[in-house]
């Protein structure tokens, strides 16, 4: 006797390719979330970039400053005069 008939092939052809269409279905999806995650993590990555680039600048300019307060009396005097609104004795102020 011959237990695989007609249909019984059909209904193993359509099990078969339900399951090969969830197992591509799956992969799809999987695949998907990693690219979606993948460039999630290089925008940020890019973003951290931008983020020490515009840190390193600051502390550039900061190391600037701090090099000019400890080592330049005329950038001091600048700051005194137009921070603090100060002259010198017998000198005439003009701020605004």
């Amino acid at each position: 006797m011959n237990y695989n008939t007609h249909s019984e092939q059909s209904r193993h052809f359509i099990f078969w390719g339900v399951i090969t269409g969830i197992i591509i279905l799956f992969l799809l999806v999987t695949t998907f979330s990693a690219y979606l995650k993948n460039r999630k993590l290089q925008n940020y990555a890019v973003n951290l970039t931008k983020e020490i680039h515009t840190i390193q600048q600051e502390s550039v300019r900061l190391e600037r400053e701090t090099n000019a307060l400890t080592n330049d009396p005329v950038y001091i005097e600048m700051l005194i005069r137009e921070q603090l609104k100060m002259s010198r004795p017998n000198e005439v102020g003009i701020y605004r």
